[in-house]
């Protein structure tokens, strides 16, 4: 055993724990109890510990908004392709309480709908290591279909979300799900793109559309009677 002496909580101190299975840290790195293939949030976070530079305090949500416009051109890059970063509010022809407010989209003229668009994700670099790598392992099944790589969990529910881009945009035939971490050292990781086409998930655009009507029928049903006095 070596033993490494320095004040606690100084910055010194925090930086020689990035990265290490600390006391605190034991249980997060176990198997999952209730399902061995999964690991508790700890271990991604000892992996991106590793692999990014320490967050620096900025509320994650002001983040996410600053880095979407570098997430964008850095997709753009290396799809070769150019992003509408002010596409608009996306309102359904099928309904008009049926929307999407894309992060990016084709470039297009006139009326003309873009066929392509962009949802970008900066989470934190715990996550975004983790679903990358649960992506690239999917990836290697013979029955891999990109929709399910998008994350589908308690905070992260963003399956919905891209097929509502299909709902809404009849014209539209592929998705790209970008996760950007400018934080990550390694350059290949810093910006991952899922690729998902209407054709892979047609069923689940029927499924979700009639979903929503039927939803929206009944919110509009009770919207009316709220409406009249009791």
């Amino acid at each position: 055993m070596k033993i490494y002496r320095t004040e606690q909580q100084s910055q010194e101190w925090l930086d020689a724990r990035r990265g290490k299975v600390m006391g605190s840290k034991v249980k997060g790195v176990r198997r999952q109890s209730r399902n061995s293939d999964k690991r508790y949030q700890t271990f991604w976070d000892i992996i991106a510990e590793k692999m990014s530079i320490a967050p620096d305090g900025e509320n994650p949500m002001d983040r996410g908004h600053r880095v979407e416009p570098d997430a964008l051109a850095a997709a753009g890059q290396i799809l070769g392709l150019e992003f509408d970063t002010d596409p608009g509010m996306w309102i359904s022809d099928l309904d008009d309480d049926m929307g999407v407010s894309p992060d990016g989209a084709e470039i297009v003229e006139g009326d003309a709908l873009p066929t392509y668009g962009a949802e970008v994700k900066s989470l934190s670099s715990g996550n975004h290591l983790r679903f990358i790598y649960e992506d690239r392992l999917a990836r290697k099944q013979p029955d891999y279909n990109p929709i399910d790589s998008v994350p589908n969990e308690e905070k992260h529910y963003f399956r919905d979300q891209v097929i509502q881009y299909f709902v809404v945009n009849e014209k539209l035939e592929k998705m790209y799900f970008i996760f950007h971490d400018d934080r990550i050292v390694v350059d290949h990781l810093v910006t991952y793109i899922i690729e998902i086409n209407r054709a892979d998930i047609v069923d689940r655009i029927e499924d979700n559309t009639n979903m929503q009507f039927e939803a929206l029928m009944q919110i509009n049903r009770i919207v009316a009677e709220l409406s009249q006095p009791a």
